[in-house]
């Protein structure tokens, strides 16, 4: 089992069982997002997550929704 928290700790996950797939993206999208030069992700069974606490979402391009604390603003998915 992986977990993690927001740096306020107001949202955490745990993902069950190994990622399906892992990548890194320097996509400006990712790069805004961010603010860095590289993201890594872990893609993992949407039933094997959960998550506890207000995630905030967003639309950030078609298709593509993002995660994050909408107390602190940290990155989450």
């Amino acid at each position: 089992m992986r977990e993690g928290r927001c740096l306020c700790g107001a949202v955490r996950f745990a993902a069950d069982g190994e990622p399906k797939w892992t990548s890194y993206c320097h996509c400006q999208s990712c790069r805004r997002h961010t603010g860095a030069p590289v993201s890594a992700y872990a893609g993992f069974e949407a039933a094997k997550v959960r998550f506890t606490g207000d995630l905030s979402t967003s639309d950030s391009s078609p298709g593509v929704r993002r995660g994050f604390c909408g107390r602190c603003g940290s990155t989450l998915t």
